[in-house]
């Protein structure tokens, strides 16, 4: 089963609402609490995204991180990139001398699965799904009830 990890989608959440905020740098603590992501996960994600040139930070009281680029020129398959690394279905089976015979047939398979993921998360940007789902509310804290 292919999963996306908490980092991709934290620094997804993260990169929509710096997206909704262009001109601004937003601080790492408002944008931790808006989000309801640990701060230290999130400081760590965004130094990614720095890296990676997603974002640029200023240091001081009015600083913090926003988007480099516009949000219409950040595509998901970049984030993901940036805290994942390269999307790499076959690293499993890569630099062995196993020549099984299913893993030489099915590298090929993988490796087609792994073209056609790039190529979706590719042409999926920001603005995207800022128009897919408008503006998205704060996180919510979840509160659960225990009966006994």
């Amino acid at each position: 089963m292919l999963k996306v990890s908490s980092k991709v989608k934290y620094a997804v959440e993260a990169l929509l609402e710096l997206s909704s905020r262009q001109e601004e740098y937003v601080s790492v603590a408002w944008l931790a609490e808006r989000r309801s992501i640990p701060r230290t996960f999130l400081e760590q994600l965004l130094l990614k995204t720095k890296r990676h040139g997603l974002t640029t930070s200023r240091r001081g009281p009015d600083g913090g991180y926003r988007l480099a680029h516009e949000a219409s020129d950040i595509r998901l398959g970049d984030i993901y990139a940036a805290v994942e690394g390269p999307l790499d279905l076959c690293a499993c089976g890569r630099g062995k001398d196993d020549t099984r015979s299913a893993d030489a047939m099915l590298e090929g398979i993988w490796l087609e699965l792994e073209g056609a993921i790039r190529t979706y998360l590719d042409g999926v940007t920001l603005d995207d799904l800022r128009s897919r789902g408008a503006e998205f509310p704060a996180a919510v804290e979840h509160t659960y009830t225990f009966s006994i």
